[in-house]
């Protein structure tokens, strides 16, 4: 699963695994590496990060590492030493090149060329950088200075994206329920606490091969007012196929603003005959936050 980069079911694979042998590193590790792929996938399916954060400049990236570090010295309810922030932030780095999602933003169709090149700069990562013990804010600034420097000249990665691996990477020391989160995110997450947001009234999982599983369809929603219902499989987004997409991607196509439409395809059951639909965005109240994306 991880050769294939198949990180969410890779994830649930190992999620399993631990559970039945949890003293086994081996397993440990690949669910540690696996979770941390996860979030590499999210963020650069989000529409929000590869379109706002992926576009700021290095000095406001790195004014985001600052306030994060300083929030968590100042905040977090436990300590959490800046050597395992910036640590975590390097392991994430050098896991990157291993996801196709960042390969295909950064390095297009240069991937193959440059093999030797994320050899070396991940080899240089984990030698010098690799738990580089970090004894000051200022300390933890060279660092990522200098890696960003590495990365540029070794992949020709630009700083900014090398500084929001240290950002999102180094919340991977907090808590499980801890992290930090694109502006998608953290707008979806205060309109699900709010009890209303703009959508469809669906919750959504994509399958691989198989489209967005609607697992659940609100009542009363625009969506099921439409003629959805749970268990459809939705394949096409104004005539973009969805079947290969993540659940992020496919959830930045079809979010929109209030009173747009949206153009569906999707099947039922076994089926194979596509059926289509147009739906207009509209508010939804919903009484709890839910577990997978709602849309």
């Amino acid at each position: 699963l991880e050769v294939s980069r198949r990180w969410s079911d890779a994830l649930s694979h190992y999620r399993s695994a631990n559970d039945q042998w949890p003293d086994t590193n081996a397993l440990k590790h690949g669910l540690r590496r696996s979770r941390i792929q996860c979030g590499i996938l999210y963020r650069y399916s989000d529409r929000s990060f590869r379109h706002k954060l992926l576009s700021i400049p290095k000095r406001d990236a790195v004014g985001l590492f600052n306030d994060l570090m300083t929030r968590i010295q100042s905040s977090f309810v436990e300590p959490v030493t800046l050597t395992a922030f910036v640590a975590h932030g390097t392991e994430s780095l050098y896991l990157s090149p291993a996801n196709q999602k960042f390969l295909d933003k950064h390095l297009g169709d240069q991937v193959r060329s440059r093999t030797d090149a994320i050899r070396s700069l991940r080899r240089t990562l984990f030698t010098k950088y690799w738990n580089h013990p970090i004894r000051s804010s200022a300390e933890a600034h060279r660092v990522v200075e200098e890696v960003c420097r590495l990365a540029s000249q070794t992949l020709g990665l630009p700083a900014n994206c090398v500084v929001l691996e240290y950002v999102f990477g180094g919340c991977n020391a907090l808590d499980d329920y801890s992290a930090c989160l694109t502006p998608d995110r953290y707008s979806d997450l205060n309109a699900n606490i709010d009890g209303q947001f703009v959508g469809l009234g669906i919750e959504i999982k994509a399958q691989a091969d198989r489209g967005l599983l609607l697992v659940d369809v609100l009542p009363g929603s625009p969506a099921l007012s439409a003629g959805l219902r749970d268990g459809d499989h939705v394949v096409g987004i104004d005539g973009t196929d969805c079947r290969k997409m993540s659940t992020d991607e496919a959830a930045g196509l079809l979010k929109g603003p209030i009173g747009s439409n949206v153009a569906l395809e999707f099947v039922r059951d076994d089926s194979t005959d596509l059926r289509q639909l147009i739906i207009t965005r509209r508010p939804v109240i919903i009484k709890s936050i839910p577990l997978v994306t709602m849309l």
